[in-house]
């Protein structure tokens, strides 16, 4: 029941894509146009195992899921630095771990991510983009990916209102944000 509310969710928001925090799609058939995104959610799924299936389900990898916060990820900026290499490895497109706050703060853990990717010649395609709130409007002059010249995309949505208020909002965020935003990721 769950991942027929799933495919129906991905449908009425008309997204582009869609990920599952994992690099399996967990049992969800999207719709047609709508593509799946692997993950690899924190230190201990960049596998060989879990990079293998990411290569079979996508050409897309997401980063680290917010690894500034304890109750996810919870990383370092070392530590995500140090494991780079075995993403980067698959040759598919790289997606910046997706910092919970402060993705727009000099000196934050984004800001220090990418300084020591770039260092290090490390390859990062684009920045997810993190939006809780109602209004999208401020984050369109200020997004997350202030601190490089990376392009953004958005990764999360909205988590408060009815799945009606959800859908709505996510079907005008790729026009209010429009062109520094790609929604499909391509």
């Amino acid at each position: 029941m769950e991942v027929q509310r799933c495919h129906r969710a991905l449908s009425d928001a008309r997204v582009g894509w869609f990920y599952t925090w994992s690099s399996g799609r967990g049992g969800i058939k999207a719709p047609a146009g709508v593509e799946f995104v692997p993950m690899m959610h924190d230190a201990g799924s960049v596998t060989a195992a879990e990079l293998h299936r990411a290569r079979e389900q996508g050409r897309i990898l997401l980063g680290f899921n917010e690894p500034d916060r304890s109750d996810q990820a919870h990383m370092t900026v070392k530590e995500a630095l140090d494991l780079c290499p075995r993403p980067e490895s698959t040759g598919m497109r790289l997606g910046a771990p997706a910092v919970a706050t402060g993705g727009d703060v000099a000196g934050g853990w984004l800001d220090w991510l990418m300084k020591g990717a770039t260092v290090r010649d490390y390859k990062v395609d684009f920045i997810p983009l993190r939006w809780y709130g109602a209004d999208l409007t401020p984050h369109a002059r200020q997004p997350s990916c202030a601190v490089t010249s990376r392009p953004c995309t958005s990764a999360t949505s909205s988590r408060s209102g009815s799945p009606n208020t959800r859908s709505s909002t996510l079907r005008r965020a790729p026009r209010v944000i429009r062109p520094r935003l790609n929604r499909r990721l391509l």
